[in-house]
């Protein structure tokens, strides 16, 4: 990782990554990682035989009609195979690629500790814990001990699902997206003299994406910087993608438009997309029907219908939604098993689903609640800036012998149209 370092005259320092490297490796990487789960959900005969003797326990329990907690543990199952699958095909992910090259972890692990030196001149990293790392708190209690392991351990989400919607790099903070919403209207000619009628049908207008910064502060401990026997790189690393991703998800998924540090004036999809309600009485996913699926699926737009639509919807729901069986008796959910499906896991009535823990989770009988969005990802624009800097502050944290870095970038949301989206939302009764 290439990083530009200076320095301020207040004892910190940032590191700007450029926009040409911003381009290629986080937007490049966004794409290529697409690209290439697309591949390995849709190529079956090549999966390892465990990823296929998951799937296809997956799809008895599915078939058969499990219970919830049976369900949820096949489907992490499932996940963890196909996880698995893509690590495999891509060799190693980005983060294992920097802490297993002796180079680039030794690189990077020297300009982490270097902030402990008060004579040093490296001032670069970032992370993204909102609590820091110190020897009178969790984790950092656990790893102030005589001997340190070499890994961090944590069951946390994991989040990222903002790249299945239409991203777009954004030049400057406020960007103007044109939308079309009626075209032209075409008459025949009766004659040959006929005058061609103007066109008073064509309509559109704007929808208007302003960025906002997302920052994370981590106080590290020195002693922990200083001790030679501890990597900091793949926790610092891990910690700043998770932190980053999961406030964007937020952002993209369930934002309210609120002017606060958790929605930053962002509003999500669950929240822009036009509501289709269940059936009075299918208060909870486990009573809606076939009926309630194919409203929420012919609420959008009918041109949406010819584009490469998609659902969006926590893993819980997904699990929820596995007892709801179309006309014939079959569940509306297929696994990739039983339908390859470009991305994704499996399908609902051949529109793939991606599962985002960002997403509203729903349990029981919860009336008017959103549950799953249906549409056309690219009605929705994810517009990172590229200015992403890490930062350093050798003040912030002087009482507590700690250095805090900083991580910081822009990015923003917008529908840019509604009836892209449908959201399928339970009744009030």
């Amino acid at each position: 990782m290439v990083l530009r370092a200076k320095e301020d005259e207040g004892g910190g320092g940032t590191a700007v990554l450029p926009e040409a490297q911003f381009q290629q490796r986080v937007l490049g990487a966004q794409k290529k990682n697409a690209d290439e789960l697309a591949e390995i959900t849709t190529k079956v005969d090549n999966w390892q035989k465990e990823t296929k003797s998951a799937m296809e326990d997956f799809t008895k329990l599915k078939n058969v009609g499990a219970d919830v907690e049976t369900l949820s543990k096949s489907l992490k199952q499932v996940t963890l195979q196909l996880n698995r699958e893509k690590r495999l095909a891509q060799g190693s992910t980005s983060l294992q690629r920097i802490t297993s090259d002796p180079l680039m972890k030794a690189s990077l692990n020297a300009c982490v500790r270097n902030f402990a030196s008060t004579n040093g001149d490296l001032k670069s990293v970032a992370d993204a814990i909102v609590k820091g790392i110190g020897e009178d708190t969790s984790p950092g209690s656990t790893l102030l001990v005589p001997q340190l392991m070499h890994e961090m351990y944590d069951t946390l989400a994991k989040y990222g699902k903002w790249n299945t919607f239409g991203v777009r790099p954004m030049g400057t903070k406020i960007t103007q997206m044109p939308i079309e919403t009626v075209r032209p209207v075409a008459y025949c000619l009766t004659s040959e003299g006929a005058t061609i009628a103007e066109d008073t049908a064509k309509a559109g207008g704007t929808a208007t994406l302003t960025v906002v910064p997302i920052a994370v502060i981590l106080s590290v401990s020195q002693q922990l910087l200083q001790d030679a026997e501890f990597d900091v790189t793949g926790n610092i690393l891990n910690d700043f993608y998770e932190a980053y991703n999961y406030r964007l998800d937020y952002l993209t998924f369930q934002g309210d438009g609120t002017n606060d540090a958790t929605n930053g004036g962002q509003t999500g999809v669950f929240n822009t997309g036009v509501a289709a309600v269940a059936a009075t009485g299918h208060t909870s996913i486990a009573t809606m029907s076939f009926e309630d699926i194919t409203k929420c699926m012919l609420t959008v737009d009918e041109g949406v219908l010819d584009r490469e639509t998609r659902w969006w919807m926590h893993p819980f729901n997904l699990i929820q939604m596995l007892s709801i069986k179309d006309l014939n008796g079959r569940p509306i959910f297929l696994t990739a098993l039983e339908a390859p499906t470009p991305g994704a896991m499996g399908s609902i009535l051949g529109s793939p689903v991606t599962l985002a823990n960002a997403a509203p989770k729903t349990i029981g009988v919860n009336a008017s609640t959103a549950t799953a969005v249906f549409g056309d990802p690219q009605g929705h624009i994810v517009g990172p800036r590229q200015d992403f800097a890490f930062e350093y502050s050798d003040h912030y944290k002087w009482a507590n012998l700690q250095r805090s870095f900083r991580a910081s970038g822009r990015a923003g949301v917008q529908t840019r149209r509604a009836q892209a989206f449908s959201v399928l939302t339970t009744p009030a009764s």
